[in-house]
């Protein structure tokens, strides 16, 4: 699917479900720019969501379907072996509410604690042609 229908099918998702998105696809798929597009064109967050590799998450404030904030997490730098105490660090735990949108690049990196969470994932596949396809599942 294109990024319209990725957008649509995660605004459906995150309004009726638990709010928890995993994004998945190479370095430099457009992880980041899929979360900018849903802060955008979604939930009307006008300032620029940078990458959160360095501080593995940011939080914004939002008023969108009864969403109060998106925090968009970065694991890549996570070590599996020690990241329940690097979420526990930064207060993952916090941010999970029916209240918060959280969006997670490479969740493998922080193991099964955070594959339990109930979640979608899109797999972002770059084309040839430079475009990019959207796979969403529950």
């Amino acid at each position: 699917m294109d990024i319209t229908q990725a957008l649509e099918f995660i605004s459906a998702y995150v309004a009726t479900e638990q709010p928890v998105v995993f994004l998945q696809g190479p370095l430099g798929a457009g992880k980041t720019y899929l979360t900018n597009q849903f802060a955008k064109t979604i939930a009307g967050i006008t300032t620029h969501l940078p990458s959160p590799t360095f501080t593995f998450l940011q939080e914004y404030k939002c008023d969108w379907n009864g969403k109060k904030r998106i925090v968009h997490c970065d694991f890549y730098r996570i070590e599996t072996q020690n990241a329940e105490k690097v979420l526990e660090q930064i207060g993952f735990w916090d941010y999970i509410d029916s209240s918060t949108i959280v969006f997670i690049e490479w969740p493998e990196k922080a193991g099964d604690i955070v594959s339990a969470l109930p979640h979608m994932t899109v797999n972002i596949h770059q084309l040839e042609n430079g475009e990019r396809n959207y796979e969403c599942t529950k």
